[in-house]
């Protein structure tokens, strides 16, 4: 039923991510491929360079990187079972006409599978870099016969390894909350029995879906019927924000999200880099 393992080359990013001439590609740490019998997750980042940007990803590849050995111990400990041994890729895009060298050194440095290319430069919200990573996630596993997950997460978010566990697995949409947002310091959902969201306690409570971007996780299933019909404005918002654009296109009612957690505390937004901050050590970028 299952094919080898998936070893992405550079020319297959390429080709997949089929976008404008001047971007550029780079991929690492996924020297064993993918193994579709595995749950999977794609974490995805939109950056850009300014100031201090480094130590922004310095401290999110450090949770990353400690989620990885967390992976790595619960597979050793399940004897290898396919089902318990998770992995994930890392895949970010930079607005940009070219990817950064530091940012290269840095995930090198990190051991974290990652791809890492440039779409733009564009500097509107992000938005056309969220496209461009979900078209090329959504061609892959596509091309390759596999589901998988997708959680996004901001370049300045202070995210606790914990958080990723929430986001395997992933049936259509899920949501966990996020510390700094929200009436009451922290943007949440109340949830019915089956842990299904009732009500968003959240600042933009007008929204038909009020939520951020940073707490949401999907599957990949969700974009097979835009696939099938050979469309591919994923995230079709050009503007900020865009959340309730984007899932228009795939739920009906807020009631369709599930909510694995509904008061922790793993994803703090926009927050700046503190002393007590753990960052990845990298002795080229020291």
């Amino acid at each position: 039923m299952w094919s080898n393992p998936i070893t992405i080359k550079p020319e297959l990013g390429y080709d997949l991510l089929n976008s404008v001439l001047n971007s550029t590609f780079r991929y690492g740490a996924l020297s064993k491929g993918i193994d579709k019998r595995k749950p999977t997750l794609f974490i995805t980042t939109i950056t850009y360079y300014r100031l201090g940007r480094l130590n922004l990803l310095r401290r999110l590849a450090a949770a990353i990187r400690h989620h990885q050995i967390d992976n790595q111990i619960l597979c050793d400990r399940s004897g290898g079972r396919t089902k318990t041994c998770r992995q994930f890729i890392w895949i970010l895009c930079e607005d940009d006409k070219y990817i950064d060298k530091k940012m290269i050194d840095l995930l090198d440095c990190s051991r974290i599978p990652y791809v890492y290319f440039a779409y733009g430069p564009t500097k509107r919200h992000g938005s056309a870099q969220k496209n461009a990573v979900l078209e090329y996630i959504v061609n892959l596993t596509h091309d390759f016969r596999f589901t998988a997950s997708i959680h996004p997460i901001d370049d300045d978010c202070y995210t606790l390894p914990d958080a990723f566990n929430f986001f395997y697995n992933i049936k259509k949409v899920s949501l966990i909350p996020v510390v700094g947002l929200g009436p009451d310091g922290i943007e949440y959902a109340i949830t019915d029995k089956n842990h299904m969201i009732k009500e968003m306690r959240a600042g933009l409570s007008n929204r038909t879906f009020p939520v951020d971007y940073n707490a949401l996780g999907w599957s990949t299933t969700i974009f097979d019927k835009m696939w099938r019909n050979g469309q591919h404005m994923y995230w079709p918002f050009p503007g900020w924000a865009g959340e309730t654009e984007f899932l228009e296109l795939y739920l009906k009612r807020l009631n369709e999200i599930y909510v694995p957690c509904n008061m922790c505390k793993t994803i703090f937004y926009n927050r700046p880099v503190q002393d007590t901050d753990i960052l990845l050590t990298c002795p080229t970028l020291d």
